[in-house]
């Protein structure tokens, strides 16, 4: 059986982490193989006619049920180079998701040589969450939007799951301002079991990254947000994400739900 995305990602850095030389230099170059990879892919896409385009002006046009047909082979076509595209850009993602969970970093150059390839957003947020020496935060385009941040916050305190003032969670999960205000002393706290903070950080990471690229479970930065010390995230946060992420649902599961559905 093939596997998937998610498992060959995992091997490849495995691999990387035990057999190659040089793990980082590895897990770079093939890096930039998907990068590149990904731009050849839509260069392709984007060049892709359609059969009308492609008969024009050269003589007699086809026969309507002739372009009917050249048509619906070309948008399979297209669909199959979207597909493809997709998947290397899913591939680098869990790439770097396989790089956080192993604790493998890059150092800024390396990062900043694979942003000048060419990177989608959500690309690059994956990448910059395994930056050596960075401090844990939510990438800007997945923060939420001040109405959402003050719905989120309301519900969240209101049911009991956390307390902290309003300030605290708009720094962390809201929307900065510009300059960046100062980082509270007192972070926010949950109230609740480690099991239902890896629930609640899976759908706040879903909602935050609604693309097409699949989600990373914020679990530094969210850890971070509401007072979980390093120990604790990797000892007993760490644990009950991996559940959550083969669909082990908690008690009270449903109120995260709830929370979310409603917003």
């Amino acid at each position: 059986m093939k596997r998937s995305i998610k498992a060959q990602a995992a091997a490849f850095v495995e691999y990387a982490y035990y057999t190659a030389p040089d793990t980082r230099a590895a897990i770079l170059a093939k890096l930039s193989e998907i990068v590149k990879e990904r731009q050849d892919l839509a260069a392709v896409l984007a060049g892709t006619d359609s059969p009308a385009q492609d008969f024009a002006g050269i003589g007699p046009a086809p026969s309507p049920d002739t372009l009917a047909e050249l048509d619906a082979a070309t948008q399979r076509r297209r669909d199959a180079l979207a597909a493809d595209l997709a998947a290397k850009d899913t591939l680098f993602c869990e790439i770097c998701r396989a790089m956080d969970a192993a604790g493998l970093t890059f150092s800024g150059g390396e990062i900043s040589a694979l942003k000048r390839l060419g990177l989608p957003d959500a690309l690059a947020a994956d990448l910059d969450a395994v930056k050596a020496g960075k401090i844990a935060e939510l990438p800007a385009a997945e923060r939420l939007d001040a109405d959402t941040a003050k719905s989120l916050y309301s519900a969240l305190t209101s049911t009991g799951l956390i307390s902290g003032p309003w300030d605290t969670f708009a720094y962390y999960l809201g929307q900065q301002t510009n300059p960046k205000p100062k980082r509270p002393e007192t972070p926010l706290s949950w109230r609740r079991s480690g099991a239902l903070f890896a629930y609640f950080a899976r759908r706040i990471s879903e909602r935050m990254q609604p693309g097409g690229y699949g989600y990373t479970i914020r679990e530094k930065p969210l850890c971070l947000a509401f007072g979980w010390t390093d120990r604790q995230r990797v000892n007993d946060i760490r644990p009950e994400i991996q559940k959550v992420r083969n669909g082990h649902r908690p008690k009270d599961y449903a109120q995260i739900d709830i929370i979310f559905n409603t917003l």
